[in-house]
């Protein structure tokens, strides 16, 4: 995406120059999605003083996150908004600093099944081993499971659509009514009513020519993950899954989940903890599961967590006693750029820098790196959230490990997924005459 900036603010988003992934096409929102954070925006950290919020020096915010931080037994929720680099930051802070495996991106709930499904399914791929925009206008036939591309992913449904027209792609969509896009894609509907999803997928003929699209509302019908992994392994299909946020696959890939730690290794795995310990250099990483976003905000609300640490987050997808939680909750620290919901019930709040105004890398369904590039280079914008992390590391007598988005990026890439230190291990043990 090409972003035109003037007295700095960005005026207009273009389509960037990647055809692979855009074909020089951009959706509405991607276009006009740039006037967020205009209104509200926070300039200055905010301390709880007196049952009010009060404008604060940075040093003296710092000082107030610690003191509720510090030996306490924590949860992060980190909403999913993030570079790469923010991501990975906060995984690591959380596992390093505070000791916890208490980490999630999603600001909603989730299930067991779905935190399988990404672990053995979407955690530690490459763009190299993954479905391409290319493989879908390509494919003889794409399933939809849970998914509308026309709403959820605009550039994903422009390249089903010209394959359908131009390549003879048949797709086929499991949902409860004929929509407008499958309209438009001449998709086979295979109308289930709710909770009936499961029995549909089952009874799909699938062959290696298939791919099938699985969206992120999938986890809400029990079963429905499992019943599809059972069908592409039985059918040899191929999967992708395509998350609502453009942050999601970069959470996932950064270990921001609490039973992933970064490149797809999995928290129980001793070996895996302690490769990525030995990355970190801390003598070893926390062991015991860790909680989702509704454990850990329930954990909260009855106050079995000290302390809260939400960034970017907002209560749209979650019940009215995720709000009560937080309220309720022992001690909080809220991240962002504008004043919110969370923000409100905070004890200590960091205003933070706009996407354009640092640099970073987004990962997209594909497990593609594309840049953010530092637009709105102001003194005046606040500080980065990988920034302040370091310095509340710092506060709190660790060490973070990372101060910049180029050494976040670097420190992750050498950690590498799960297959390629695998790959690495299996090559160290291969001498030269074997």
């Amino acid at each position: 995406m090409r972003a035109d900036h003037r007295h700095y603010q960005v005026k207009r988003r273009l389509a960037g120059d990647k055809p692979e992934v855009n074909e020089e096409w951009i959706c509405d929102k991607g276009r006009f999605g740039f006037r967020y954070g205009r209104e509200n925006r926070l300039k200055t950290p905010l301390v709880r003083q007196g049952g009010e919020l009060v404008p604060t020096s940075w040093h003296e915010a710092i000082d107030a996150a610690v003191a509720g931080l510090v030996g306490a037994k924590a949860g992060v929720i980190a909403g999913g908004r993030h570079t790469l680099e923010t991501a990975y930051a906060y995984s690591r802070f959380a596992r390093t600093v505070l000791g916890t495996n208490n980490v999630d991106y999603r600001p909603r709930a989730g299930s067991a099944e779905e935190a399988e499904y990404v672990a053995s399914r979407v955690a530690g791929k490459t763009l190299e081993d993954s479905v391409h925009f290319q493989d879908l206008e390509a494919a003889k036939r794409v399933v939809l499971v849970a998914f509308e591309p026309e709403d959820e992913a605009p550039s994903v449904f422009l390249r089903l659509r010209k394959g359908v027209r131009k390549r003879g792609l048949k797709v086929t969509t499991v949902a409860p009514f004929e929509s407008r896009g499958s309209n438009k894609l001449s998709a086979e509907v295979i109308t289930t009513t709710s909770g009936r999803e499961v029995a549909a997928v089952r009874d799909l003929e699938l062959d290696a020519d298939t791919i099938v699209m699985v969206g992120e509302r999938a986890q809400a019908v029990p079963g429905l993950l499992s019943a599809i992994a059972a069908v592409c392994d039985e059918s040899d299909a191929r999967s992708v899954w395509i998350p609502k946020g453009s942050a999601a696959i970069g959470s996932i890939e950064t270990g921001l989940m609490p039973g992933l730690l970064p490149g797809g290794r999995a928290v129980s795995d001793p070996e895996a903890r302690a490769e990525v310990a030995a990355a970190w250099r801390v003598p070893e990483l926390p062991s015991e599961p860790g909680l989702a976003t509704a454990e850990i905000l329930a954990a909260a609300g009855k106050r079995e967590l000290d302390a809260l640490i939400l960034s970017q987050f907002d209560f749209d997808q979650l019940p009215a006693s995720a709000v009560e939680a937080v309220e309720n909750a022992k001690f909080v620290v809220a991240f962002d750029y504008c004043d919110s919901e969370a923000t409100q019930r905070a004890d200590v709040v960091f205003p933070i820098a706009l996407l354009e105004e640092q640099a970073g890398t987004l990962l997209n369904w594909e497990h593609r790196h594309g840049a953010v590039n530092l637009i709105i280079d102001k003194n005046t914008a606040p500080m980065t959230e990988l920034r302040i992390l370091a310095a509340l590391a710092d506060a709190l007598g660790k060490d973070l490990g990372v101060r910049t988005p180029d050494e976040a990026y670097a420190d992750w890439q050498r950690l590498g997924t799960k297959a390629s230190a695998a790959l690495k291990a299996s090559r160290s043990h291969v001498g030269p005459n074997s």
